[in-house]
């Protein structure tokens, strides 16, 4: 994640890492599935990635009880010093 990282609600990267701790801390079986649904390159060091997002948790009645969440996100992404980084993310 870049440094000048911005999320669609305002977060920065500090924010977004505070948030993603408390939800895996909360969610410590957490199983997260990833699909790819499209990657486009407007320019050499930036890229545009949507992909679907879904998860699978036990809920808070017990171990038969099981969440499941599927979310749309789309990332912006920046060739810094050689690595790809997350300038950008939005969710639905």
């Amino acid at each position: 994640m870049s440094p000048r990282f911005e999320g669609a609600h305002g977060e920065d990267a500090g924010e977004l890492s505070r948030l993603l701790r408390g939800y895996l801390v909360a969610n410590p079986s957490l199983r997260v599935v990833t699909r790819v649904d499209r990657i486009e390159f407007p320019y050499e060091d930036m890229a545009r990635v949507e992909l679907t997002v879904g998860t699978l948790g036990r809920g808070a009645a017990g171990p038969l009880d099981l969440d499941a969440d599927a979310q749309s996100v789309e990332l912006e992404l920046e060739r810094e010093d050689g690595d790809w980084r997350v300038t950008r993310a939005g969710w639905q």
